[in-house]
């Protein structure tokens, strides 16, 4: 096999940009941003953001998982991109709260907002990757 094509293959979840992304965001939420909101978000807007930035992960490994299925896959990318979409109405809602500063607000809805993105792509062009 060509060494430039066995380059770009997807052979786990972890090859998948999205899902590195996602990763990263996922700790960074975690451990840098849950714990600068109010102790009175705890059971609403940081548990909502704990559940789906945790859900993102998943549903693309789980959607990986049934990647033999376009269809399953791309309903699990589907269940990621609702998640992402929450995440960012999140970051709206500290910016709008002034919980953190605009432009920690901003940094995570871009951020987000390139998630989304990337698994738009991901699933119109799956067949290509497999």
């Amino acid at each position: 096999m060509d060494n430039g094509k066995w380059k770009n293959m997807i052979v786990d979840v972890e090859d998948i940009r999205v899902y590195r992304n996602a990763r990263q965001l996922l700790i960074i939420v975690h451990q840098k941003i849950i714990p600068l909101l109010p102790i009175e978000e705890k059971y609403d807007l940081c548990d909502h953001m704990r559940r789906s930035s945790k859900s993102i992960c998943r549903s693309i490994a789980e959607g990986y998982s049934a990647k033999d299925s376009p269809k399953d896959f791309r309903n699990c990318l589907r269940i990621a991109m609702r998640e992402a979409s929450e995440m960012v109405e999140c970051f709206k809602q500290c910016k709008d709260l002034n919980y953190l500063k605009i432009d920690v607000s901003d940094w995570f809805i871009k951020k987000y907002e390139l998630v989304l993105k990337q698994m738009t792509l991901l699933r119109k062009n799956w067949k290509s990757y497999n």
